[in-house]
């Protein structure tokens, strides 16, 4: 019986730990052994404070420095499409000798094999019956494998339940899992076999994605392979090709050449994708610089301990922060009523936060006296005054 209430593990703490859905493939049996005696956690790291994924493979008792290897041997294998291996360890905190590997961690992705079992839902039933979105998820899982295939590693663990679309917009295709089927040790004379299998896989994902439950084929294995080669872009097809490609020599290098025109297509939603981030990111640049601008001010404003203060004296340079304030949210026209004015404040936030020569007049609320000044002036009093209040509250502890 699984043990979900660990202790901290070599600097993580476990959070919300739940049981990974029955895996009903049929697997050799030290895969079966893996799945059937291993646990996911939601961790934290004590010092970067970072949360990561971990899975515990618990009652491994053959763990040597070869599957350690291995397993970090998938740490070196980078790429926008993989859930990323941490590291991997050994420990006693299930009050087991248990095999730890961590990985990056994904908030809120689903997996395919959930996403693609709800075509009722609102979100995503109108597209998952659609060639050109099954293409934004059936390419990235090749440039996934070409990485994992380039470096002498194959996956081994290709199936609806281990591919997750992650982020808001559902646009991140990430492949889960990776390496944990190498924990027994390197298998380097099985590699080129098992790439294979990773091929078919990919096969039985697509026609699995098309809704194809029954992989008695309508059409041969070579004859859609000279499809695919034509330029065929159904995916049925790419689908059969896929999953009868075993003896016929196509690896991922010619499945990456074969989907170029797809790979194109996928390259400018991401630039599109992208664009629109870099938008979005700026425009929170700009919020942000306000923030800190706004935190500045209210820090330094209406502190009672600094009454006395002569530098906020009705003659002191904070006071005109205060001048300032005033001119900028409290306005009002000529019947008294207030002006509510989002733009005036902008257009002064931001010539304060560049501190420009541009003069302006502040009225004292009486309206019994008047200073010009410059926005230069004002910023250096905002950062003056701003530096006085952390050396005061560095000195007092």
């Amino acid at each position: 019986m699984l043990n979900l209430d660990p202790r901290p593990a070599d600097s993580m703490v476990a959070k919300n730990p739940y049981v990974p859905p029955p895996i009903k493939a049929k697997l050799p049996t030290y895969q079966r052994h893996i799945m059937s005696f291993s646990a996911d956690f939601e961790i934290r790291n004590e010092n970067s404070k970072k949360a990561m994924a971990m899975i515990s493979i618990q009652d491994y008792m053959d763990i040597g420095k070869d599957n350690l290897a291995m397993i970090n041997v998938w740490r070196a294998v980078r790429h926008p499409n993989l859930i990323s291996v941490q590291k991997a360890f050994t420990t006693r905190a299930f009050y087991d000798q248990s095999m730890v590997v961590v990985y990056d961690f994904y908030p809120l992705a689903v997996s395919v094999s959930t996403m693609f079992s709800e075509k009722t839902s609102s979100l995503y039933g109108s597209f998952v019956e659609r060639d050109d979105f099954l293409w934004l998820v059936v390419v990235p899982i090749v440039l996934a494998l070409r990485r994992i295939h380039s470096s002498n590693l194959a996956y081994r663990c290709l199936n609806a339940q281990n591919v997750l679309i992650s982020g808001k917009s559902k646009q991140v295709i990430l492949l889960s899992n990776v390496g944990i089927f190498d924990i027994d040790g390197p298998n380097v004379a099985e590699t080129h076999r098992l790439q294979i299998q990773d091929i078919v896989d990919l096969g039985k994902l697509i026609l699995l994605l098309k809704g194809v439950n029954n992989m008695e084929n309508a059409i041969e294995g070579r004859e859609a392979l000279e499809m695919i080669k034509s330029g065929s872009d159904d995916l049925y097809i790419w689908g059969v090709a896929l999953l009868n490609s075993n003896g016929q020599g196509l690896t991922i290098n010619h499945i990456v050449s074969l989907m170029a025109s797809h790979i194109a297509d996928y390259s400018e939603n991401l630039q599109t994708y992208s664009d629109h981030v870099m938008t979005e990111l700026g425009k929170e640049l700009e919020n942000g610089r306000f923030i800190r601008l706004m935190c500045k001010l209210n820090f330094i404003l209406e502190r009672p301990e600094l009454e006395n203060d002569t530098k906020w004296a009705e003659t002191g340079d904070c006071y005109l922060i205060k001048l300032f304030r005033d001119y900028v949210f409290h306005q009002v026209n000529e019947n008294g009523a207030p002006i509510i004015d989002v733009a005036h404040v902008f257009t002064n936030l931001n010539k304060l936060d560049a501190g420009c020569s541009e003069r302006i007049m502040l009225t004292s609320r009486d309206e019994n006296s008047c200073l010009i000044v410059s926005y230069q002036d004002l910023k250096r009093c905002v950062e003056s005054a701003y530096v006085d209040l952390i050396n005061a509250s560095r000195r007092s502890k």
